[in-house]
């Protein structure tokens, strides 16, 4: 899988041409956690993904945790 690396100042990292709806090899995740721990924002522009595929996505990251709060209630 080809993408580019555009670096953002004073931090962070642009993905480009990276499908997060699909299936990363392990050398791709490995690179992309990388990334992320050296500049420590990644931007992923123009991704259509589903609740399901973000959720599958995420995990190439880590864990996935329920947010904290599930429901707001505004009195």
């Amino acid at each position: 899988m080809s993408f580019r690396i555009r670096l953002l100042q004073p931090l962070g990292a642009e993905i480009v041409g990276l499908n997060l709806a699909e299936p990363q090899s392990d050398s791709v995740r490995r690179e992309i956690i990388g990334l992320w721990a050296e500049r420590a924002v990644l931007v992923f522009r123009d991704q259509a993904l589903t609740p399901a595929q973000f959720e599958t996505a995420a995990r190439n990251f880590g864990d996935v945790m329920a947010p904290p709060v599930q429901r707001l209630s505004v009195p």
